[in-house]
């Protein structure tokens, strides 16, 4: 049987560039002279894209993913290129294309929903989502690529193998070869659980792995300052202006019981003026959206305020 010339390319498809300025990043499959391309579903601005490797370029965290995810999806059609082959003895572009489309649909894989989950939260960084909560899911999605390379050996798997087995193997994995701290693995698990709803709600996978698995809770102890320690904050003589500052700045959190990430959001919006003299601030904390109160009492004779948190709600 004579050996079959096979090919693959990706492009982008310039005559449907969208508003936003992206074009569509396309894939092409070439088999013996025949051709079918498909849609990656991605997007990329015309001037970041390689022509000639079929890549992006630039630095960019965005541009790295994108050729990654690229890189994989090569491995994946040479993969099953090769397994049809075997099966068959033979292999059509058009079939090849239609084995990937099915794979894809009727499997699902884990990482490919982890970077299109990504991406879709990428432009909410910053408005609904904090940064280091976009940072966390990035550096849970390359924990998780580890864990499958080393006990797998491969960058991604299929829904269809995910059980609770794979759930505990992970929790392993992140405790004895990554020596992560119970917080740190908490974390990546509920990475992990949000991929595996997703794929739930896409028809992956049926029974949730998550249901007899229970995580170890971090045992975190609670700080807090002595009256003796905020005392001597508070007399501690400090000339440089910068460091006097930040003094001001973490006992006004000591005794309003904000959050740095708060008092960096407050504004004078927040802050509402009464006829009797007092003022409260009403802020909606960041972490749990729940509206804080704290009332300045001003007491006659006194140069300072008494600040006294009111219940939230």
């Amino acid at each position: 049987m004579a050996r079959s010339t096979f090919r693959t390319l990706f492009y982008i498809n310039r005559s449907k560039q969208k508003k936003n300025g992206k074009c569509p990043i396309m894939g092409r499959i070439t088999i013996d002279g025949q051709q079918v391309q498909y849609s990656m579903g991605l997007e990329i601005n015309p001037d970041n894209w390689d022509a000639k490797h079929g890549r992006c370029k630039g630095d960019l965290d965005e541009m790295k993913n994108i050729n990654r995810i690229l890189t994989e999806k090569e491995g994946q059609m040479q993969a099953k290129y090769t397994e049809l082959v075997w099966q068959k003895g033979y292999v059509s572009a058009e079939l090849l294309k239609s084995r990937l489309t099915e794979d894809s649909q009727n499997n699902g894989m884990l990482m490919e929903e982890a970077d299109r989950f990504i991406e879709e939260k990428r432009p909410c960084v910053g408005v609904t989502i904090a940064q280091s909560t976009f940072r966390n899911y990035i550096y849970d999605r390359q924990l998780i690529v580890s864990f499958l390379q080393e006990k797998y050996g491969v960058s991604d798997i299929c829904y269809s193998r995910l059980d609770y087995g794979f759930i505990e193997d992970l929790d392993f994995y992140l405790k004895s070869k990554r020596r992560l701290s119970p917080a740190t693995i908490q974390m990546t698990v509920v990475f992990l659980r949000k991929l595996i709803g997703i794929g739930q709600r896409k028809k992956y996978i049926r029974r949730d792995p998550f249901v007899d698995f229970k995580a170890e809770k971090p045992h975190g102890t609670r700080r807090y300052l002595t009256t003796e320690e905020l005392n001597r904050i508070l007399q501690t003589p400090i000339i440089n202006k910068q460091f006097e500052r930040a003094r001001q700045l973490f006992i006004f959190c000591a005794f309003t019981g904000l959050a740095r990430v708060d008092m960096l959001r407050l504004t004078p919006r927040h802050i509402h003026h009464y006829d009797d003299g007092t003022c409260e601030i009403r802020i909606k904390r960041q972490k749990t959206d729940v509206e804080a109160i704290i009332l300045f009492c001003h007491r006659k004779g006194d140069t300072g305020h008494l600040y006294e948190r009111k219940a939230t709600r």
